[in-house]
């Protein structure tokens, strides 16, 4: 039975469950199964249930009442089975050896799979595991090991990695190649581990240039045995990138140096949009496209800086209360309608847009608060460089087109070196916030290195 109903899916999967349960829809109404689950190499949980007793005449009205549903059920090793958000996206019609009434999904985000042993006593583990996405190790065969929080963490090859690289590369996805085993040097709160557990995530997924997602989480107990395991699959699924920024000989002194940073700046600074806009830029093709997101993450970290205490009043040349009470903006509308007669009359909608655009002439010049920021984290960044920012932030707002023919840059290569620069720009700005002084390899320096012969 089992060969049956993952004949599809066994060329892509990692591991896979069978097991009987108990299906049950979002109105609480229950229909006996039996169920196949695979973990897929990149991360996807798919679930497959069938043999759904007393299943209603009209499948489609039927799902379309019941979903979201959940799955309650038994392994065949006597494990207990827990599956959330599952919405059906077809059904199997099957009637071969014994099975009838086919349905298949996969469990999206932030629904999951949850395996426990029955006996286990969860408060009772010792250490985690996390299988994660796209975590290049480099040649590395020993643990990288670091010390972080009280804790001990230890970063693995799993097994079969190249495999998965391999079928990465050939399907331009993400896949499962690493884990993170944390060992608490004291007793933590399970909120607290996940919590830990996310800030590396995050972390690595700046450090790989791509996102590193924990897709398996597994509890211990003292003697290493499984208490608990969690499957969910990754938000994105972007593939890993040629070259990690951090080198996977830095990585134990990078997260040992970085976390309590991270922590700190995360919120001030913003940093979780900003790695997040910096590294989906990094998945695009287009040199155009990939500027414009390296841009935007940097005018979100410019943005967070700005609110910043201390700053309310950096960004322009007279406090904005005062520049508010002389009423200037009403004072420029009067002149205008005086002088030039298209002014007079304006309708509501170009009476606000223009009150906006009278109210920016009291900001300070872009180039000049984005050196102030610089001055502040110490980044060096010469004239000829804030001058390039400036020009591809004109080019973003007045013409706001990613078509390559309407970018700034005349050759292909240009762009590919300017929108590294941007990059690297970015990278040297979240490292001063970390304050990272150690080795890595920014993407300006990769792209502008001259080729071996």
């Amino acid at each position: 039975m089992s060969q049956i109903m993952g004949e599809v899916w066994d060329a892509l999967s990692r591991k896979t469950f069978i097991g009987s349960g108990r299906l049950i829809c979002r109105h609480d109404d229950e229909w006996r199964c039996d169920t196949w689950l695979a973990q897929l190499f990149n991360g996807c949980v798919v679930v497959q249930v069938f043999n759904v007793e007393k299943t209603p005449a009209n499948v489609n009205r039927w799902l379309d009442k019941c979903e979201p549903f959940s799955l309650l059920g038994t392994l065949n090793n006597g494990r207990s089975l827990t599956v959330k958000n599952i919405h059906f996206s077809w059904s199997l019609w099957r009637f071969r050896q014994g099975i009838r009434n086919v349905f298949q999904s996969f469990v999206h985000h932030p629904g999951f799979v949850e395996i426990a042993n029955p006996g286990g006593i969860e408060e009772s583990f010792q250490s985690t595991t996390c299988e994660v996405t796209n975590l290049f190790l480099g040649g590395k065969v020993e643990p990288i090991e670091a010390s972080v929080e009280q804790t001990k963490i230890r970063l693995n090859w799993l097994p079969h990695h190249n495999n998965n690289r391999q079928r990465m590369e050939a399907l331009k996805t993400a896949g499962i190649l690493s884990s993170i085993t944390i060992d608490p040097l004291e007793q933590m709160l399970e909120d607290q581990l996940d919590a830990l557990v996310r800030d590396l995530c995050e972390l690595l997924t700046f450090a790989q240039r791509t996102p590193v997602h924990c897709v398996a989480q597994h509890w211990k107990d003292i003697s290493g045995t499984i208490v608990r395991s969690r499957y969910q699959e990754p938000v994105f699924y972007y593939p890993t990138m040629f070259r990690p920024l951090i080198p996977a000989e830095s990585l134990a002194a990078f997260l040992q140096g970085t976390l309590e940073n991270y922590k700190k700046h995360w919120k001030t600074w913003d940093l979780g949009e900003a790695i997040e806009h910096y590294v989906q830029a990094m998945s695009l093709r287009s040199s155009w496209s990939q500027a414009i997101g390296f841009f935007t993450a940097l005018e979100t970290l410019k943005n967070a800086f700005l609110q910043q205490p201390g700053r309310a009043e950096l960004g322009y040349h007279v406090p904005k209360g005062e520049f508010r009470e002389k009423h200037i903006v009403s004072q420029v509308i009067e002149l205008l309608g005086k002088n030039f007669g298209g002014f007079k009359d304006l309708p509501d909608d170009e009476k606000e847009s223009l009150n906006g655009k009278i109210g920016g002439l009291n900001r300070r010049a872009y180039k000049l608060v984005l050196g102030e920021m610089f001055r502040e984290l110490r980044v060096t960044v010469d004239d000829n460089e804030l001058k390039r920012l400036v020009d591809l932030r004109n080019q973003i707002i007045h013409r706001g087109s990613p078509d390559y023919r309407k970018s700034p840059w005349k050759e292909p290569s240009e762009a590919a070196l300017e929108a590294a620069k941007f990059a690297g720009l970015v990278e040297k700005t979240i490292l001063a916030i970390l304050d990272y002084q150690g080795n890595c390899e920014r993407y300006d320096q990769i792209v502008s290195a001259p080729s071996s012969p």
